[in-house]
């Protein structure tokens, strides 16, 4: 029968406790841009933001399907000091494929606009491009070291969001009223990229913290390697 321990429940707690915020944190400094974009330009150019930011964010789909599916995975690996191999292995694969969906987006991302947006949305292709290539670098990098100080460090997660976020909107505030539409997608491609490396900066120093097994673990492990009589 399905048990609920006491420590599971305080272990939850703590993660959400500090998940929660960082998510909302995150969300909002990179959505007030959409309210910068419409005070400082007008409604209209507002409407051309928001259609091609939702065409642009498409990757972040994938980037949070491949952390949540691996997320199991990134503990295990975590607490037998394989991390770092595997997150070599992913950039193996990830880094060349971001690269080439980067060169395709830069030349046909105007194509793609008109395509799906429509002939009207022309003018937003150039802020699509660098947001596109802003989410392409996210998921290249990111997935396998937000998932691991996500699950190990929770509360190191939350003050990136809140420092980041605090960055946002500082450099949103700044770019908008002087490039607009393009000043709201030059501080999301350099947010991105900075938090990106910080990230993977981050994620590669945590192999120190690793969890030494307990004592009771120690012995649960003794016991299971004893051969069956």
């Amino acid at each position: 029968p399905f048990t609920l321990e006491r420590n599971d429940v305080i272990s939850v707690l703590h993660y959400v406790k500090w998940i929660v915020p960082a998510v909302g944190v995150a969300a909002f400094s990179e959505r007030i841009d959409l309210y910068l974009v419409k005070y400082h330009q007008g409604a209209a150019e507002a409407g051309l933001f928001g259609a091609v930011l939702s065409l642009a964010l498409i990757p972040d789909a994938i980037s949070g399907f491949l952390a949540t599916t691996l997320q199991p995975r990134i503990m295990r690996l975590h607490k037998d000091g394989k991390f770092l191999q595997f997150f070599a292995w992913f950039n193996w694969i990830s880094l060349p494929l971001g690269l080439a969906a980067i060169i395709l987006t830069m030349a046909l991302g105007e194509w793609v606009v008109g395509l799906l947006l429509g002939v009207a949305y022309a003018p937003a292709a150039p802020a699509f491009i660098i947001m596109a290539v802003a989410t392409l670098i996210w998921l290249a990098l990111t997935p396998l070291p937000l998932s691991l100080i996500a699950l190990v460090r929770p509360q190191l997660l939350f003050k990136i969001s809140l420092v980041s976020g605090i960055a946002g909107i500082g450099l949103r505030i700044l770019l908008i009223p002087w490039l607009g539409l393009l000043g709201a997608a030059i501080s999301l491609l350099i947010l991105r990229s900075v938090l990106a490396i910080f990230l993977v900066a981050a994620s590669r120093s945590m192999h120190h913290d690793i969890p030494e097994p307990s004592n009771d673990t120690l012995a649960k492990e003794g016991d299971a390697a004893q051969p069956l009589s």
